[in-house]
């Protein structure tokens, strides 16, 4: 929380933030993110999925989205989403 009262408007920030992590096993598990955003009414998440099939060597499935949360109606209408994004990502660690 952002308080500034020396200003001739009062500007009030909050943002809230969520993350838990879930590991199933050694190589596999779940990590989420959840942010909010007040000012902007923005909510932003991002999930990764993670396998791990050896040391050195990681596999992720990442899903990524920024959305307005407003529930206000506004003109013209804000998108359903901002910004969503589902990317696969692996790792290699070489050995020298």
């Amino acid at each position: 929380r952002i308080f500034l009262p020396d200003r001739d408007d009062a500007l009030h920030i909050h943002i809230a933030r969520a993350k838990v992590v879930y590991m199933l096993n050694t190589r596999l598990s779940v990590s989420a993110y959840v942010q909010y955003t007040n000012t902007t009414d923005n909510l932003v998440s991002n999930v990764r999925l993670r396998y791990n099939a050896r040391e050195g060597n990681d596999f992720y499935l990442v899903f990524n989205d920024f959305r307005s949360a407003s529930t206000v109606e506004m003109i013209p209408a804000p998108p359903d989403y901002f910004n969503r994004t589902i990317l696969l990502k692996y790792t290699h660690t070489f050995r020298l």
